[in-house]
């Protein structure tokens, strides 16, 4: 799973999804994982130095693929058709012409911020700059 610094500021300025997020035991947030969920809302979480809590107001999940893939699916595209949803997405972004995808120009680095891209680009229109995400 993507923990480098690109993926949590993504995953941190993706705050529609972060709102939308239900937490869940087990979830990776940026302290950590969810280790816990308090009657108030508030999350309890674990860390290889201890255990803490925080309020869920600022919790930030840190999205695994099969979440990420999850949301999308949700918008009515059958399991199967993700493969073409995504192809015909890695085209527009990165496409020499509509048979080949040329990989030089995808500019993530792991399958997680590929996916992040792709859920935000199809839920909310948004793209990242590099620094936020932008409205397409």
């Amino acid at each position: 799973m993507d923990t480098s610094e690109t993926y949590i500021e993504q995953c941190e300025k993706a705050t529609k999804l972060q709102k939308e997020w239900k937490p869940k035991f087990g979830d990776r947030i940026k302290e950590g994982f969810i280790s816990r969920i308090y009657i108030n809302g508030d999350i309890g979480f674990v860390t290889t130095g201890g255990e803490g809590r925080i309020s869920r107001e600022l919790a930030i999940c840190i999205f695994s693929q099969d979440q990420l893939q999850e949301m999308v699916l949700k918008i009515g595209n059958h399991p199967w058709s993700l493969f073409w949803d995504i192809e015909d997405w890695l085209s527009k972004i990165a496409g020499d012409s509509y048979e080949y995808i040329n990989v030089n120009k995808i500019p993530f680095t792991s399958m997680e911020q590929l996916w992040l891209a792709f859920v935000m680009s199809e839920l909310y229109s948004r793209r990242w700059d590099g620094e936020d995400w932008i409205k397409i």
